[in-house]
Formats: structure tokens, C-alpha cells, sequence
């Protein structure tokens, strides 16, 4: 039937199907009902989109280096000015173990242990850390930076850290 169809799209994620209203009958309110549900979720997600667009925006804008880590150390977001101060492309620091990728040695080139590094320590422990630090760029030259790691949360319960450094 055609009710069935569209919101079967619906269901599907195509928001603008058309309803058919087949009258006032219990069917008929059903439609009517599906249709201004679709066009609610349709306005919703397009607040959210212009909401994330103003956040990456802001994210692409700031002049310090930019990463945020989930509990399990990897990373699930990246600015360009992080980029452009370690080398790598967002899609080679997404999903990866900063710690190993840039941040595992120490300015005279010792292994540094993740339990010892303030990134790691906040996203174990969910406080907040400043200090200085030593990072290491895709073509294996080190620089000095300032890094503030602060804890992210969730309903509650510590889920992450954002990270942001400058060089010094």
C-alpha cells in the first residue's frame, strides 16, 4: 500500500516521502501523524548539521593544535592546525595511538611511557593537566609544546580527553 511504502522510506531515512492523509479515519490521523514526525526529525537533523558545521569551523579556525581522545586512547577528532604542526593528514591521526604516533620519546630522544604522559594520565583518571611537553612531526623532527588536556564527559561518566598544544 502506499502508506506502507513511504513510511517504509521514512524509516529509511528519507524524510520528505510523501504521506498519503486517506481521511480522518484512525489510518487517515496515522498519516497525518507520520508525515509531521517526519518533517520534525527532518528540522532536527539539519540543526544538528548546522551545529556541527560551526563547531568544525571553530575547531578549523583556533591557531593551536587540536585532538580529542576516547577511553581507549584513540583519537576521534583533529583540527588542520594539528596537522600542519605534526605533518600528518587527519586521516592518518584519526583512530590512532597519538601517544605511539607522536608523543613516545622524550626531547633527548628516551622512550617516553605512556603511563607518565598527561594525555594518557587524564584519559585514565578524568583530570584536568598543563604543562610542557615534546611532540614528534611525521619527518621525525621534534618541537617543544604547551599542552592542556582536558577531560571529556558523558552522562556522567569520564569518556575521553581533548587535547590542545602550541608551539613553543
Amino acid at each position: 500500500t502506499t502508506l506502507a511504502a513511504a513510511s517504509s522510506r521514512i524509516a529509511a531515512g528519507d524524510y520528505r516521502a510523501p504521506l498519503p492523509v486517506t481521511g480522518t479515519d484512525e489510518i487517515g490521523e496515522l498519516s497525518h501523524n507520520f508525515s509531521v514526525m517526519a518533517r520534525a526529525i527532518e528540522a532536527r537533523i539539519d540543526e544538528l548539521a548546522t551545529h556541527l558545521d560551526r563547531q568544525q569551523s571553530i575547531l578549523a579556525a583556533l591557531g593551536e593544535g587540536v585532538f580529542g581522545l576516547d577511553e581507549n586512547q584513540r583519537c576521534i577528532f583533529v583540527n588542520p592546525t594539528a596537522c600542519e604542526l605534526l605533518g600528518y593528514s587527519a586521516e592518518e591521526i584519526l583512530a590512532a595511538d597519538t601517544h605511539a604516533l607522536f608523543h613516545h620519546s622524550r626531547a633527548d630522544g628516551s622512550i617516553y611511557p605512556a603511563c607518565d604522559c598527561p594525555v594518557f594520565k587524564t584519559v585514565g583518571d578524568g583530570l584536568r593537566r598543563s604543562g610542557d611537553e615534546w611532540f614528534w612531526r611525521k619527518d621525525g623532527s621534534g618541537f617543544p609544546v604547551i599542552v592542556t588536556v582536558n577531560p571529556l564527559w558523558r552522562d556522567g561518566r569520564h569518556c575521553g580527553s581533548v587535547v590542545a598544544f602550541r608551539d613553543i
